[in-house]
């Protein structure tokens, strides 16, 4: 993939993320070694989520965000596990 002004656009190259990587939150505090950017980005949706929160347009329990690079964005799906 190019930009226009040709510049090779590479995946994110975080260190320890790959598709379908996995991480659980607890007391929505961040993952060791998750990228700050991300963390920011997602921390909104986290809360949400983690107060019992949904959103109109996934099912409940469940959302959908995304970092802000705007070059190498990468899409989360964040889902409440409920204690047992």
């Amino acid at each position: 993939n190019e930009i226009p002004h040709g510049k090779v656009v590479t995946p994110c190259d975080h260190k320890g993320l790959s598709e379908g990587k996995e991480w659980v939150v607890e007391n929505l505090e961040k993952p060791e070694n998750f990228c700050e950017w991300a963390w920011h980005d997602l921390y909104k949706d986290l809360c949400i989520l983690s107060f019992g929160g949904d959103h109109f347009w996934s099912e409940p329990g469940v959302t959908y965000t995304a970092c802000s690079d705007g070059m190498r964005p990468v899409c989360y799906k964040l889902e409440r596990l409920e204690s047992t």
